[in-house]
């Protein structure tokens, strides 16, 4: 069988504290998360990497993690999305669903503990968790996105 689609789930880097009620959305990468993630840039970067399209939520955090990334891995297309900040599995499954045909290659930054869940989710796997700026590759024998469910990929690689 070939592997039509390849899934990229990242968990941004580490992060710093919240300061205070509500800010939890503009919290930003500690120079252990950034170095983190340049560790993971570089693998990326050795392995020619590429992506179709990136998929981000909105926070501060993700944002910065999937800046650092597209950088070592080129990336055709870049999309912020509210609906990723803190979404669980079915909200990030729906987001994955609605991805053109036309995307072979596609990463999702997100947070914990949806992205984790939906590695499970999605591979069979009983337990995924993933660690801040840790990520795992699942490919996907289907061709089309919408198609995309439950014990639909295979955890083919984890990427620290």
């Amino acid at each position: 069988m070939e592997i039509n689609k390849v899934l990229f789930l990242l968990r941004h880097g580490e992060a710093a504290p919240a300061s205070g009620y509500g800010l939890d959305h503009s919290r930003s990468l500690t120079l252990d998360g950034k170095k983190q993630l340049e560790r993971l840039s570089h693998t990326l970067q050795i392995n020619d990497v590429e992506f179709d399209l990136a998929l981000c939520s909105s926070s501060t955090r993700t944002l910065q993690t999937a800046e650092i990334i597209t950088k070592a891995a080129p990336t055709k297309k870049l999309v912020q999305l509210n609906e990723l900040y803190e979404a669980d599995p079915s909200v990030m499954l729906e987001l994955i669903n609605r991805t053109p045909s036309d995307v072979r290659y596609l990463l999702v930054v997100a947070h914990n503990p949806g992205i984790s869940a939906l590695a499970a989710y999605l591979s069979s796997e009983s337990f995924i968790n993933l660690k801040p700026g840790m990520m795992v590759k699942i490919a996907i024998y289907l061709d089309k996105w919408d198609a995309i469910g439950k014990n639909t990929g295979y955890l083919a690689e984890v990427i620290l």
